[in-house]
């Protein structure tokens, strides 16, 4: 009966540059006149009304990936390194962890080989925009079903 969506906010600048025949790089990113805001918005969707149930608002953090519904929570990944759990009836926030590293990639939800719950998140394997590589990994979380 819900459809779950986010919205990234996100500014940036771009400087369009002459092609360099060596390189193939037209353009590049350059630092903003002044900061601006961005931001994430999670909204839950009446499917039959197409109305705004409710939604989770997350200032100054960037969202990348997709949302992933399961039970009675909505877990996001989000560029300010935490994964977060919604109540999938109120939008709530449920619970967070911090990973020290942006999360550009969606989580996964499944089975260990005993038939236990997990959360499976990848994170860096990416250069930085100042071209520094971050390693990249898995974190492996299991869910207790009884919280």
């Amino acid at each position: 009966d819900k459809v779950f969506v986010a919205s990234y906010n996100f500014w940036d600048y771009i400087a369009v540059l002459p092609v360099d025949i060596a390189s193939s790089e037209g353009g590049k990113s350059i630092p903003p006149p002044k900061l601006l805001e961005y931001n994430t918005t999670v909204y839950a969707i009446d499917v039959a009304t197409g109305e705004s149930i409710w939604e989770y608002f997350l200032p100054n953090s960037g969202y990348r990936t997709s949302l992933v519904a399961s039970g009675d929570l909505v877990y996001f990944s989000s560029t300010d390194g935490n994964l977060y759990a919604l109540d999938t009836e109120t939008g709530t926030l449920i619970w967070k962890r911090h990973f020290g590293i942006g999360l550009l990639m969606p989580p996964v939800i499944g089975s260990d080989e005993h038939g236990d719950m997990m959360i499976l998140i990848s994170y860096g394997g990416q250069n930085t925009r100042l071209h520094l590589p971050v390693p990249g990994g898995i974190i492996a979380l299991h869910l207790d079903p009884l919280n």
